[in-house]
């Protein structure tokens, strides 16, 4: 049966370029770099440059996964919230997301929005924009953290 449904964007979900640069170093703010250990690192060329957004936290999104008879399946909802509390992600800050696309960190935004996040974006340039952009900074190499 026909709906009517409307859908509607909902700026507080994500972040721009703009916004982004005016997010480093500011207290409160997470940037969740989810791309694997090698892209953050730079140790994987995906754009022009390699490394990641200065302060970045790095958790690769497969963490939120598990193996079960075969299948991927979420992890229970208190070892994901061991696992982002570890490294300093936590339901009191905003949490800006990113990967090299918006494909790997939406999938962390659904995670962490399950886990009772209020203040969660998706950074839907990703590396791909951050990266072939010469004139943002960058840091390569470990950074903040990494979980593995």
């Amino acid at each position: 049966m026909p709906g009517n449904f409307v859908a509607k964007a909902n700026p507080t979900r994500i972040a721009d370029k703009t916004y982004v640069q005016q997010s480093l170093g500011k207290t409160g703010i997470i940037i969740l770099d989810v791309r694997s250990p090698d892209e953050y690192q730079g140790n994987i060329k995906s754009s022009q440059r390699v490394g990641h957004i200065p302060g970045a936290v790095n958790l690769d999104w497969v963490n939120n996964l598990a193996m079960v008879e075969g299948v991927a399946k979420m992890k229970p909802a208190i070892e994901l919230k061991q696992l982002y509390e570890k490294l300093g992600v936590t339901p009191d800050k905003e949490i800006i997301v990113h990967c090299q696309t918006g494909v790997r960190a939406s999938q962390t935004y659904f995670t962490l929005k399950y886990l009772g996040y209020g203040q969660v974006r998706v950074y839907d340039g990703s590396w791909e924009e951050w990266g072939n952009d010469t004139t943002l900074p960058l840091e390569v190499g470990k950074g903040t953290a990494t979980a593995k």
